[in-house]
């Protein structure tokens, strides 16, 4: 199965600012392994969360908002300053930015930030992202710098090796994320850039089932606690340095916190 297909939808956090907690989602358990997480969770429906996302993309596009963070749409501009710079840094040093999101949903992150790259002569940003996102991508949000694609595979084919990959708030919600990173860096991008990442301070991964409330979606799936040491020994391990990190403002619990770093590839 292709590692895309192992996603979960991008409507998996309701974004509040500050650091409090995203209104009464929870994570439940410490499970031995995914299977059994799983059994556990009531999973969610594709087509209703889509529609959700595609209505507030569409305001945002239109211009009737600032922009929109997994289906929350907001009035007035917020930008994600570690992330921007992150991205603003590999734009100064080649004199381009491509960019691949991975698990971007319908341009969430773009949308926030390409007013910060319009100016730049050679600016690309790619979304790998499940079928259904893909197709509505294409039809109603592609523009000359925002495409869609279905697998890792064929954005290298179509626009070659992008100079930075963006994961955020994916990697927690597949069944075997370190297979992913090591998929991510197999084709050798300048940058790692990892974002709204959950971790415990502790030496081992906690396996969680995430229950959302019904005000946002009404739904349950796994979701990892990673170890910090680890999950960064691992990154490490594929050829990659810790150039930067960050805290990050999502807050969900008293025994875990949300991070994210910038690796860059060995020389």
């Amino acid at each position: 199965m292709p590692i895309i297909k192992q996603l979960l939808p991008p409507i998996v956090l309701e974004y509040l600012r500050g650091k409090r907690f995203l209104g009464q989602i929870s994570f439940q358990g410490d499970y031995c392994s995914w299977s059994e997480a799983k059994k556990n969770s009531k999973g969610y429906e594709d087509g209703i969360i889509l529609e959700k996302v595609r209505n507030a993309v569409l305001k945002v596009k239109n211009g009737e908002v600032a922009f929109e963070r997994d289906s929350v749409i907001f009035g007035a501009s917020e930008y994600r300053w570690p992330l921007l710079s992150s991205l603003l840094y590999v734009a100064n040093l080649n004199q381009r930015l491509h960019v691949l999101d991975f698990g971007g949903s319908l341009g969430s992150l773009y949308f926030q930030h390409h007013n910060w790259f319009v100016d730049l002569d050679d600016f690309f940003w790619g979304i790998v992202e499940q079928a259904h996102f893909v197709e509505v991508g294409k039809s109603e949000f592609t523009t000359s710098d925002l495409d869609f694609f279905l697998n890792v595979n064929e954005y290298v084919e179509k626009r070659q090796t992008p100079d930075i990959v963006v994961l955020s708030s994916v990697l927690q919600y597949l069944e075997k994320p370190f297979h992913m990173i090591g998929e991510m860096t197999s084709f050798s991008p300048d940058f790692l850039l990892i974002d709204r990442t959950a971790f415990v301070g502790k030496d081992k991964d906690r396996l969680t089932v995430q229950h959302i409330p019904a005000s946002i979606y009404k739904a349950s799936y796994p979701a990892w606690f990673f170890s910090e040491t680890r999950f960064v020994e691992c990154v490490e391990l594929l050829g990659y340095k810790l150039f930067a990190e960050f805290p990050c403002d999502d807050h969900v619990n008293n025994w875990s916190y949300f991070k994210g770093f910038l690796f860059k590839k060995n020389d």
